[in-house]
């Protein structure tokens, strides 16, 4: 029961704001299940994955797939070596690189203006930077990427909020899978059937609710509540993981 209500709202966190997924799993992975942070990472990016997915189907119509594919293939040759750092890394190393990640989000969401959008060739001079810098902290944090991913995309690239959470869904998916399958060997030792198979259900069930709510709202409102969800989930999981 427990597995599931944490793949309920990380489903449900990842449908309104198109990020947070990890933010919100890896401090309830710790305290309910007792998880170390090393853990709790692993099973985020699974959480996180699964969450995306079930997100993404419903909003599709508003993905831009050429600059997710290309974020996606640097993000991999960041992914290899954040891995590798990783393994060597200590713990409490882990934690500020999470909370540092955290609070540049927020920073973003409340005081940085949208971009002039960003069309053509500078837009994809931009990416591959973008792409192996996002792909370093999914694997380094287990945060599934849209912490960044939503900042860049409104800030940088200009895109409306929608254009940006579809998006943000598009390269988890495809990131979160690179990552896990740089992981996998270690991430075999923790994962199975029992803990998965629920956690899966919860995320799967919460999304298509949020996906019903989403639809009843103005999309201001959506915006609004974005803001408050996503900034009580960076507070709640910054004083979780760092004073854990």
């Amino acid at each position: 029961m427990v597995w599931a209500l944490i793949g309920a709202i990380a489903g449900m966190v990842l449908g309104l704001t198109g990020a947070g997924g990890a933010m919100v799993s890896v401090p309830l992975f710790i305290h309910l299940q007792g998880l170390t942070i090393r853990e709790a990472t692993v099973f985020s990016l699974f959480v996180v994955w699964i969450g995306a997915i079930s997100n993404f189907v419903f909003q599709r119509q508003n993905v831009q797939y050429k600059t997710g594919l290309i974020l996606f293939v640097f993000a991999t040759v960041g992914s290899f070596f954040s891995a590798k750092i990783k393994g060597v890394m200590p713990d409490d190393a882990l934690k500020i690189a999470f909370v540092s990640i955290c609070l540049f989000s927020l920073w973003n969401t409340w005081f940085k203006k949208p971009g002039k959008r960003n069309e053509g060739r500078f837009r994809y001079l931009q990416l591959p930077f973008f792409g192996i810098l996002i792909g370093f902290i999914i694997t380094l944090t287990g945060l599934g990427g849209g912490l960044v991913l939503i900042p860049f995309f409104i800030s940088v690239l200009g895109l409306n909020p929608r254009e940006a959470v579809a998006t943000s869904l598009f390269t988890i998916i495809l990131n979160s899978t690179s990552s896990f399958l740089v992981q996998y060997e270690a991430a075999s030792v923790y994962l199975d059937w029992l803990t998965v198979g629920p956690l899966a259900i919860g995320c799967v069930v919460a999304s298509q609710g949020m996906k019903a709510l989403i639809l009843r709202l103005h999309v201001d409102h959506v915006e609004k509540y974005r803001k408050i969800v996503f900034t009580s989930l960076v507070t709640f999981s910054m004083i979780s993981v760092f004073f854990d």
